[in-house]
């Protein structure tokens, strides 16, 4: 009996230092538990206050549409608590890919390039997304081969506008009474090999070829998007050509407001004598239609191209679809719809 009551006794002992070592391991386990979702909520809230960086790669900041896009770009981000690394290239297509590199260095979250090159453009891109970058093109886009390595572009169609310019210029000239003898035009240009320049002039020349094989561009000269550059060279069109010239197609509205002076000053009359057709809605471009010196530009504010930017890379960089191509609006504005427009931003 007694031995009974001891292997009784035992068997509850053992029982009861089981229970306790059960007891323990579970306590053990919950505290492990406890720490390791102490630990993921902390790697979330990191993660969570982690600043994101945009490194944005200018061409140049020389030109007034970049002054405006650079201080609005900044302000977006300024308000969204967004860190921007901005880089100016000096329309220096090396000296942009260098600067592409040092933004990979620098660990940015996202690299948006305006290229200064559409063909130079296409080596550093390719760099930056085979090193797990999401890249962005904004403004003007890489070439076609350029085109696989972007995550996406904003902004302006270059070859649309010049298109929808083009329709607009053959209605112009015909209104005129400058298609008599086919219509001849100069061109002064944005900066040679810079994307915009390249498909103002391709489109522009494409879409006069389908509707109007006829009128002849006579010369096309570069300013590179400068005021002084394009009144000189409107000088030396009007020495070259004169009384020829029926109208010009110049690739921004600073440069077409260089135009206007030279032309004024050889003594004929801007938008009349020799019609001025140019691009952006600039506060001198609205200012030259509203007083009948040019006649004509496409609407494109720098405030709207830089939001637009921000806003596409912001949705991939949280992670949602975005179209490939994200366009602005880009209305014709002459002296019928000016007053929408004004002032102008830039």
């Amino acid at each position: 009996m007694k031995q009974v009551k001891k292997e009784l006794f035992e068997m509850k002992k053992f029982f009861i230092i089981l229970m306790v070592l059960c007891v323990a391991i579970g306590m053990l386990a919950l505290g492990i538990g406890c720490k390791e979702e102490a630990a993921e909520v902390t790697e979330t809230e990191e993660a969570a206050d982690k600043e994101i960086t945009i490194g944005l790669a200018m061409p140049g900041i020389n030109v007034p549409y970049f002054v405006t896009f650079t201080d609005v770009y900044q302000e977006e981000c300024d308000k969204l608590g967004v860190k921007l690394v901005m880089t100016d290239a000096e329309w220096d297509p090396t000296k942009q890919a260098d600067q592409v590199d040092d933004l990979m260095s620098q660990k940015v979250d996202v690299i948006v390039v305006v290229p200064a090159d559409a063909a130079a453009i296409v080596a550093p891109i390719k760099k930056a997304r085979d090193a797990g970058f999401i890249v962005v093109s904004s403004n003007v886009m890489p070439n076609q081969e350029g085109l696989q390595y972007i995550n996406t572009f904003t902004g302006p169609s270059c070859w649309e506008q010049a298109k929808i310019l083009a329709e607009y210029a053959v209605t112009n000239l015909e209104e005129a009474g400058k298609l008599d003898d086919g219509g001849k035009l100069v061109e002064i240009t944005g900066v040679p090999g810079y994307s915009a320049a390249v498909d103002r002039s391709g489109g522009f020349l494409a879409k006069l070829t389908e509707i109007a094989p006829d009128i002849e561009i006579m010369a096309s000269q570069p300013s590179n998007w400068l005021k002084e550059e394009a009144y000189n060279v409107m000088q030396n069109l009007i020495v070259a050509y004169g009384d020829e010239i029926d109208a010009v197609h110049v690739h921004d509205d600073s440069s077409a407001a260089g135009a206007v002076m030279a032309i004024d000053e050889a003594g004929y009359e801007s938008g009349k004598d020799i019609l001025v057709w140019g691009y952006g809605a600039s506060i001198e471009g609205i200012k030259n239609i509203q007083d009948g010196k040019m006649n004509a530009t496409i609407g494109q504010p720098p405030s709207v191209d830089a939001k637009l930017s921000v806003d596409i890379t912001m949705k991939l960089l949280n992670g949602e679809q975005v179209p490939a191509f994200n366009y602005m609006d880009m209305p014709v504005v002459d002296l019928s719809n000016v007053e929408d427009f004004a002032p102008g931003e830039w």
